[in-house]
């Protein structure tokens, strides 16, 4: 006991971590092979595929909200022809795998430790699994931890490796500014002792910081907004004041901590009172721990200043990832700075005071489950991945199947309805049911349309993955050969649908498209498109999946054109009786 004791927190690299790099690497590609390819990992390859050098560079990131490394990256493949689906896995497994290896041979973690989170949910699943730039995100902080004690003797490793955190995302910038702030501070802190300041011009230093500060500036340029870009909500956009106030705001603040680890707290059924008292009580923790330690500005600029953008803007449930990888980082820096982590006085006055030992049982089961949750989140979500399917693999195999591709085929596209009166509390959910019910043939009852999104069809960038060319009659109608969904704004929504009506009507459609708001009532008369297909679409989230349904429609004149197709069954209720005979 007390040998594997020894082993387990010794700080020396040997077989074991070889063992868990081979073990890692291994994981994510056997479970990448089950892994299907979803929106934002397709987007980000169309656009390496199709967009020019220029367009990567100077446009597309004003409307992605993403620096262009990614897609440069991507671009060296895909624009020679590199088949998409093992490509993007096998660069995103090759980054992966280079950061676990910093983590293994390069982390004062004990062994234990250092062994076992590379297989936590985060950095097995989310950044190892899928195939997005997080995994140069990974890379990058590892890299900045192992140069971090050496900073002021070797400042161009450290900036280097920040330089590298910059272009992985937007909050890349943010984490990496908040720590050359904090950084810079600590410099003329310095020369204030010393009250000299002419030697922070010879400083080294200070180059290295200047370096980087010209860099971030360079990709805030290239990633601020356009103006007519598009983003989810930016119909119904609120003050930041509104949306400080809103429980949403404190939720995704306050239970951050807990969420990037062992918790599931943010947009859950948890008890709001619960939620927050809970993510207040991990604040207090990890502030006190970090303070301790002589890190707490090291921690709080780059760390809150990116949950307030979360809050205020937006957060996926892939972002807390950037928390859980942050906290790596800030720990890992302590051990390299001190040897080890102190703990707080309370923490043994706590510990002290426990006269039960049920209390003290119930507590160290307590730190057992919260430390096996990560492993719990990263094997359901493996499980998950093996037993689902995403979605859209399986509309591009029934188009393939049937032989379908010169057909006319329809996408789905977002519309705004108008909004249903206040005083009627029971209008959204007996309008979902009344609408949902409808989706057996098309077109349907609905709700008068605001508004038609008609750049707005995300099938089409992942769909069009399986494909060598836009396959769609409305994708992109003014740019066919771009098979990315552009976040452009465009506001001819009439002339974009006028080109879609000269095309004649589709013969499939790919979701429930509003087809009225294309064709006349006359056109329309006595036309019936029934679902032939469908397919569940699934994202992944920890131990839980958000799921919908994709049908496939077929219009009802073309059965016998294509006798291997029928007319299924709705898949949310047996409304009707199957029509059409063998």
């Amino acid at each position: 006991m007390n040998k594997f004791k020894e082993a387990a927190l010794s700080k020396k690299t040997g077989k074991a971590e070889l063992i868990t790099l081979i073990i890692y690497t291994v994981g994510i590609v056997i479970i990448g092979l089950f892994h299907e390819v979803w929106f934002d990992e397709a987007q980000a390859w169309q656009i390496a595929r199709c967009a020019s050098l220029k367009e990567m560079i100077f446009e597309i990131p004003h409307y992605e909200g993403h620096p262009p490394l990614w897609y440069l990256l991507l671009a060296i493949f895909a624009k020679n022809g590199a088949p998409p689906v093992f490509t993007l896995k096998a660069v995103n497994t090759v980054i992966s795998a280079a950061s676990i290896a910093v983590l293994l041979y390069k982390s004062p973690f004990p062994k234990i430790i250092r062994c076992g989170l590379p297989f936590t949910y985060f950095l097995f699943y989310r950044y190892g699994v899928n195939t997005r730039p997080y995994c140069i995100m990974m890379l990058a902080f590892f890299l900045a931890a192992s140069f971090y004690k050496e900073r002021n003797e070797h400042p161009w490793k450290y900036i280097l490796s920040l330089t590298l955190l910059c272009p992985s995302s937007a909050y890349g910038i943010i984490i990496a500014g908040g720590l050359c702030l904090v950084w810079t501070f600590e410099i003329f802190s310095e020369y204030i002792k010393k009250h000299s300041f002419k030697g922070v011009f010879k400083d080294k230093r200070a180059y290295s910081l200047a370096f980087i500060l010209v860099i971030a500036v360079g990709l805030i340029l290239l990633i601020l907004p356009a103006d007519d870009v598009y983003y989810d909500g930016v119909l119904k956009e609120t003050s930041i004041i509104k949306k400080i106030l809103n429980y949403e705001f404190w939720n995704k603040l306050l239970d951050n901590p807990l969420d990037s680890w062992s918790t599931k707290f943010i947009n859950s059924k948890v008890p709001a009172a619960a939620a927050l008292l809970l993510g207040a009580l991990s604040w207090i923790i990890l502030i006190s721990i970090v303070h301790a330690n002589k890190k707490l500005t090291t921690l709080l600029v780059p760390y809150l200043t990116t949950i307030v953008f979360w809050g205020i803007k937006y957060m996926g449930p892939h972002h807390l990832g950037i928390s859980a990888i942050f906290h790596i980082f800030i720990f890992w820096i302590i051990l390299s700075e001190n040897g080890n982590i102190v703990l707080p006085d309370y923490f043994n006055k706590i510990h002290s005071s426990l006269k039960s030992n049920m209390v003290k049982k119930a507590s160290a089961l307590l730190g057992v489950v919260l430390c096996l949750m990560p492993f719990y989140y990263s094997v359901a979500a493996s499980v998950l991945e093996i037993k689902k399917y995403y979605g859209n693999g399986e509309f591009a195999e029934f188009v393939k199947e049937h032989h379908i591709e010169d057909a006319k085929l329809m996408l789905m596209w977002d519309v705004k309805y108008d909004e249903p009166s206040e005083d009627d509390d029971s209008s959204l959910n007996s309008k979902a049911l009344e609408m949902a019910s409808s989706f057996i043939e098309l077109p349907f009852k609905h709700e008068p349309v605001k508004q038609n999104l008609t750049y707005i069809c995300g099938l089409g960038s992942t769909i069009s993955l399986h494909f060598d060319k836009n396959i769609f009659m409305n994708f992109n109608s003014d740019c066919p050969d771009d098979l990315y969904m552009h976040y452009k704004y465009k506001e001819d929504s009439e002339k974009i649908m006028k080109m879609w009506h000269e095309q004649g009507l589709p013969d499939f459609i790919f979701g429930p498209a509003i087809i009225d708001e294309v064709y006349t009532p006359e056109e329309l008369e006595g036309v019936r498109y029934l679902p032939v297909f469908a397919s569940e679409f699934v994202l992944i989230n920890k131990d839980g999946v958000v799921s919908s349904v994709g049908e496939i429609y077929m219009r009802e004149d073309l059965f016998d054109d294509y006798p291997d197709i029928h007319w299924i069954y709705d898949p949310k209720a047996d409304l009707y009786e199957i029509k059409h005979d063998d």
